[in-house]
């Protein structure tokens, strides 16, 4: 009798101890596909030419920006566009809600760095996150188009202008 009762405990502890590791990793789960996502990227603004920063919250809560650091750093002055105010990438403490993103114009089109390492660290959910990643600004010169989302005439003659403007810029 006494086994039995040594077994049965023993059983309930394990499924206990199961229990408590399935809970634990579904809350981790739950809070991976919920946090917030803030992510850094380059996007080119045409007719224009220059490219912006963009910052966005690509997750389902808030989050607050701490810092961003480019390696080698950028350098306003050396933009053209801008440079008696500082970057957005300067500032600290900036709330994104889900979904929300800010961008500033950057002309990198005389900056000799065109590979770039950024450390970007937010907080979500209490909880802090620091993401590190390369931005390679070449890739775009093997690129004639980026999207194809013409949903009106005028959507469709943005498309045929900024292609022809990419077809022009490979030819030159």
């Amino acid at each position: 009798m006494q086994n039995f009762d040594a077994i049965s405990l023993l059983v309930a502890f394990i499924a206990l101890a199961i229990s408590f590791a399935t809970l634990q990793q579904n809350r981790n789960i739950v809070e991976e596909s919920n946090r917030a996502y803030i992510v850094l990227y380059i996007d080119r603004e045409r007719p224009d030419d220059y490219q912006s920063i963009v910052l966005k919250n690509f997750g389902k809560t808030s989050g607050v920006l701490l810092s961003v650091i480019f390696d080698p750093p950028l350098l306003a002055e050396k933009s053209k566009i801008n440079q008696s105010i500082p970057l957005l990438t300067d500032h600290k403490d900036i709330f994104f809600a889900p979904g929300q993103s800010f961008k500033t114009h950057f002309d990198f089109r005389n900056y000799e760095n065109k590979l770039f390492k950024v450390s970007i660290c937010y907080k979500t959910l209490d909880r802090i996150y620091k993401e590190s990643y390369p931005i390679d600004l070449t890739y775009r010169q093997s690129l004639l188009r980026f999207d194809n989302e013409d949903n009106t005439e005028l959507d469709a003659l943005k498309t045929i202008s900024q292609s022809i403007l990419e077809v022009s810029d490979k030819l030159s």
